[in-house]
């Protein structure tokens, strides 16, 4: 997973397709009382993330849009593991984890409706 900053024109199409894809009630079946997950992130965090900031991506775009809805999104925590144990301190058993990142042949995380797209990266012809 590249560490690449994501540019503030791929998160703002990322962000009008999923208000544009998923409606408030579906975003709020999905994502209310849960923590939003990807390989991209390294750490938990409930704090928002404006899209200038280096580290926001496309789970911070996610959570605000939610919480800008209403709804209870708990925070942005980590897939990653280090020697077969998560690196995030969020209790799985416990906490609803949403994963929205695509399809992984390691972890066999499947992809998720929510990921960011080919689409999201190319600018709309002119």
């Amino acid at each position: 997973m590249s560490k690449k900053k994501l540019s503030e024109e791929v998160l703002k199409r990322y962000a009008q397709r999923i208000r544009a894809t998923f409606s408030p009630e579906e975003l709020k079946s999905v994502f209310d009382g849960a923590y939003i997950s990807s390989f991209s992130v390294y750490t938990t965090t409930e704090l928002d993330r404006e899209m200038n900031h280096p580290a926001c991506n496309e789970c911070f775009v996610l959570m605000k849009i939610c919480r800008s809805l209403g709804i209870r999104v708990k925070g942005v925590t980590s897939e990653r593991t280090i020697k077969g144990k998560k690196i995030s301190d969020v209790d799985r058993d416990v906490h609803k984890v949403v994963y929205v990142g695509k399809y992984s042949y390691f972890t066999k995380h499947k992809s998720s409706p929510f990921r960011l797209l080919p689409s999201d990266y190319k600018a709309a012809a002119k």
